[in-house]
């Protein structure tokens, strides 16, 4: 495929990190493009576009001042969509409706233990799975084909450039590097339901430990009624919930929720990846590394194109 380098401008500010061979900063993926940055602002892009007789063409630019990306849902550019791209779409919402509503009728079906504790605690970890399937299934609804190929495309590029502090030399050695990415955003923006998670986990954690201490002291008092248990258990459970908050906001529970963190990542780019990646994509992540790395890394540069052997 043809490939036009445009944007070649030397002056540009760039943002290298300190460490042993190639370190990617920052990489982006859109439904169109793949971006590799060089500072906060400015990145080269890699676009496939037609030329002037209607062959496709690979377009590597810079951009400069760019607003950061916000990935479109895929009902966005419906329109411009051909009819292939609108029924794999359909059937991916087919797919998480289905899938919404069998999570949905799980909620009732479950059936709870008896025990009064073990169906407080079983409530805590069972409305954040729900949440987290939920949010699994609506970014595999919302992210558009292209978009979670392309994502896909760069987190490998990504992933072998930094293992091997080089650029592939075929099509085959990029697609035995994995999709994903422990440096994914993924989950960031999920980072206040993990911490809230967490508060309730430990709530949940320390008002049981009080309720076997009360049994343990005052076992032999008369049984007490599920409705009074159910007051004595809300005021522990929030005045824990509360102490929990203060202790995560002064930085307590890191390693748990860097933990969590991290499974939710890689859960979530199950869902916004794919296995299946388009090849001229691989190529889009391949062209914006090269010329990344040819301004980044000059030392690491070599001046070859990808083969399929």
């Amino acid at each position: 495929m043809k490939v036009e380098v445009k944007g070649n401008n030397e002056e540009v500010k760039i943002k290298k990190y300190e460490g042993e061979g190639i370190i990617v900063g920052e990489a982006v993926s859109t439904d169109k493009q793949i971006r590799f940055y060089l500072n906060e602002t400015t990145f080269i892009s890699a676009t496939k576009e037609q030329d002037s007789d209607n062959e496709e063409k690979i377009v590597v630019d810079l951009a400069d001042n760019e607003e950061k990306y916000v990935r479109r849902i895929m009902f966005e550019d419906m329109k411009n969509k051909n009819k292939e791209e609108r029924k794999k779409d359909g059937k991916k919402v087919i797919i998480g409706v289905l899938a919404l509503g069998l999570v949905l009728i799980s909620c009732f079906g479950i059936k709870e233990p008896s025990n009064f504790l073990l169906r407080s605690i079983f409530h805590t970890f069972s409305i954040f799975l729900y949440f987290l399937i939920i949010i699994g299934i609506f970014e595999y609804m919302m992210i558009p084909s292209s978009a979670r190929s392309k994502h896909s495309a760069e987190h490998k590029i990504v992933n072998f450039i930094t293992k091997n502090s080089r650029l592939p030399q075929n099509m085959q050695e990029i697609k035995k590097s994995s999709r994903f990415s422990s440096g994914c955003d993924s989950a960031e923006k999920e980072e206040i339901w993990v911490k809230a998670f967490i508060a309730c986990v430990f709530a949940d954690l320390y008002a049981s430990c009080g309720f076997v201490i009360i049994y343990l002291f005052f076992y032999n008092i008369e049984p007490i009624g599920e409705k009074t248990l159910l007051i004595i258990y809300a005021l522990m459970y929030l005045a824990m919930a509360f102490i929990n908050i203060k202790m995560i906001l002064k930085g307590y529970y890191k390693r748990t929720i860097s933990i969590l963190m991290k499974g939710m990542n890689y859960f979530l780019q199950c869902c916004n990846t794919t296995s299946k990646v388009e090849e001229t994509d691989i190529l889009l992540a391949f062209y914006a590394a090269k010329y990344w790395v040819k301004r980044v890394y000059p030392e690491y540069y070599t001046d070859n194109d990808l083969t399929y052997h």
